[in-house]
């Protein structure tokens, strides 16, 4: 499958398997990206087998709580969305370690686990690949485009942040996964917006954060700053 990147075209073979990191509340999102610090030796091996290959990575999610005996020995289930990622860059440490840029690259859903040792991994179903057409968002891009701009907001710094996703001129999906990326910290609402497979609905729920985040921000003088 052919993927338009933040920089390039990617052609991606889906049927084979994808290493699976998985974390407890990380939420990587397409267009986005995101540094890690690889250190248990079991995803040291997830890296290296990446880096010999094409540099794929989907980041997952756990569905529940871990003790700490579960995430050392045990296969706890994951949640069924991923962002697949690749490794932009990296440099890895004398003692072998791996400090990396994951970038998003697409969502993707879990379809079966493929055994694999020390590291998992799964068979995924890529989605939200194809590039809906940007004269049917130009609404949408300058209703959000209006909303950053607002007065209101000079005091918020994610949203200052967020203008430079707008002035760089991405697509639209780039753009409104970057302010997703920028405006959301709370881990539930990061993953039901990359499980969301609909740019549209994706985009009309943003518009009505930012409406509801602007509100709240002139009603409140003290609005905690994001």
């Amino acid at each position: 499958m052919r993927i338009q990147n933040i920089q390039e075209v990617l052609t991606i073979d889906f049927r084979r398997p994808v290493p699976v990191f998985p974390l407890p509340d990380c939420v990587l999102f397409p267009h986005t990206l995101l540094p890690l610090h690889i250190y248990e030796p079991r995803y040291r091996k997830l890296v290296e087998d990446a880096l010999d290959d094409i540099g794929l990575i989907a980041l997952g999610l756990f569905e529940d709580m871990l003790s700490d005996d579960e995430y050392l020995r045990g296969r706890p289930p994951l949640r069924p969305w991923v962002c697949v990622g690749l490794v932009r860059s990296y440099e890895k440490t004398p003692d072998g370690q791996y400090i990396l840029l994951l970038q998003g690259i697409c969502r993707g859903k879990l379809l079966a686990e493929v055994p694999h040792e020390p590291y998992r991994t799964f068979t995924v179903e890529p989605a939200d690949t194809a590039q809906p057409s940007e004269a049917a968002f130009q609404d949408v891009r300058l209703r959000l485009e209006s909303l950053a701009e607002d007065d209101t907001f000079k005091s918020v710094a994610a949203i200052r942040k967020a203008r430079e996703h707008m002035a760089a001129e991405q697509p639209i999906v780039a753009m409104v996964d970057s302010l997703l990326s920028e405006l959301l910290s709370d881990a539930e609402q990061r993953y039901a917006m990359l499980a969301e497979a609909d740019p549209s609905a994706r985009a009309s729920w943003l518009l009505q954060y930012m409406t509801d985040l602007r509100d709240r921000t002139v009603g409140d003088s003290t609005a905690p700053k994001l």
